[in-house]
């Protein structure tokens, strides 16, 4: 439920126009999958928040996650870049994400999320 909360955060303070689904595969585990347009003034600090958090290990994620919350400037949106850490996570590191580039500016973010309860 934590990342179902983070991902509707995550839409509601940075989107307009959403397209989300949730469902189950046969395996049991729990799909969230959510797709926004951003904006072109928003598309450079997207990828300079997004690209770090992907690329950090696990240990260095969460240290990381420690820093900007104790130090962390918030952004000119209202974050301060935690929803895509808390993503990975809570859904203990189940987080794709994918940047889609517009040729007129801007650009699409996929974020996939995939939950196994039964292990939870």
């Amino acid at each position: 439920m934590r990342c179902a909360i983070e991902l509707f955060q995550n839409l509601t303070k940075h989107a307009s126009d959403v397209n989300l689904k949730v469902g189950y595969d046969a395996k049991g585990q729990c799909h969230l999958r959510s797709e926004n347009d951003v904006a072109p003034i928003q598309w450079d600090g997207l990828r300079q928040a997004l690209d770090p958090v992907l690329a950090l290990d696990m240990p260095s994620l969460k240290a990381r996650r420690l820093a900007q919350l104790e130090h962390g400037a918030r952004t000119a949106t209202g974050g301060a870049g935690l929803g895509l850490m808390d993503l990975r996570l809570c859904s203990r590191d189940n987080l794709a994400a994918e940047c889609i580039p517009f040729e007129s500016g801007g650009g699409k973010l996929v974020l996939h999320v995939v939950l196994n309860p039964k292990s939870d």
